[in-house]
């Protein structure tokens, strides 16, 4: 026999049976069944209401398994989660006994050096020490050169003239650059204009290097009066210092130049740059450690 399901014609849900009529849970419209001899009409929607409980109980019970088998799976995933965090949890707290056994070892082997070795270790010191105050009586008064990495902040401004005499090179040096002239065309020439300024002096060493650094400003212009800025930053490397304290520069000199310097200004343009590339290049170098002083 064929379901006959029939639907509202009011707002289109499907009606249910109540008794002998058909009722309308959304709207309440209502109406008899028509019935006829053999009531096939009230049987047809008697036993499509009848299919459309047993499917909604049969997927009532479909969802509330699936429901209970993703319950059950995310319960599992939890525990899961929790096992791996309490075994994380323990191993890092083997991991931790391990490193505090280690490090009570190595004390342990430390002390009992210190206590077989130390009376041994004390007494060569004394011996080194004896051998070196007799070298040191014996040697002659012939003057040793020390190291670049040997010379001091205050062996540099000990003699007022050495300052005097690195400033005078490192002036002329710059102002050398700068008095070429610059000709870009037959009625722009640029020349240096005025004294270079001197901004900034540092005394910079290293393990195998040494220099005293200037820092200076020099102005370029125009017969017509247009100016440019130009810093420049010269550099006498390699002074060395004998044992009674005289400090001897070097005969050349040079020069570091930034990322921005301009070969055809024979300059750059930016103060900043310049300091960033020459001094704090220095202070953040990993590989090479620099003393840096300002004088």
């Amino acid at each position: 026999m064929k379901l006959k399901i029939q639907s509202c014609p009011q707002c289109e849900a499907p009606l249910h049976l109540e008794g002998e009529r058909l009722v309308c849970e959304y709207c309440g419209f209502n109406k008899e069944i028509e019935k006829d001899s053999n009531d096939i009409a009230y049987e047809q929607i008697a036993n499509a209401e009848e299919f459309i409980r047993r499917s909604l109980q049969n997927k009532k019970a479909e969802l509330q398994e699936y429901y209970a088998e993703q319950e059950r799976k995310q319960l599992e995933k939890e525990e899961e989660e929790a096992r791996r965090q309490r075994k994380r949890k323990i191993e890092g707290m083997v991991r931790r006994l391990k490193s505090m056994l280690k490090s009570c070892i190595i004390i342990i082997v430390l002390f009992v050096a210190v206590r077989m070795l130390g009376p041994i270790l004390f007494d060569k010191i004394k011996e080194t020490k004896a051998q070196r105050a007799t070298v040191n009586t014996t040697t002659t008064n012939k003057e040793k050169v020390r190291k670049n990495n040997q010379v001091g902040k205050s062996d540099i401004l000990a003699d007022p003239s050495v300052m005097e005499k690195a400033e005078k090179m490192a002036l002329e040096y710059v102002t050398d650059q700068h008095d070429r002239g610059i000709l870009i065309s037959s009625l722009e020439i640029w020349n240096i204009s005025g004294t270079p300024k001197l901004l900034e002096k540092y005394y910079i060493s290293s393990e195998n290097k040494n220099g005293l650094y200037f820092i200076y400003e020099t102005t370029i212009a125009t017969k017509q009066g247009d100016t440019k800025t130009a810093y420049d930053c010269v550099v006498l490397y390699g002074i060395t210092v004998s044992s009674d304290g005289t400090v001897t520069l070097p005969d050349r000199v040079h020069d570091e130049k930034a990322e921005d310097y301009d070969f055809f200004w024979h300059a750059g343009f930016s103060l900043e740059n310049l300091k960033k590339d020459v001094l704090d290049e220095k202070r953040e170098n990993k590989m090479t450690r620099y003393f840096i002083f300002e004088l």
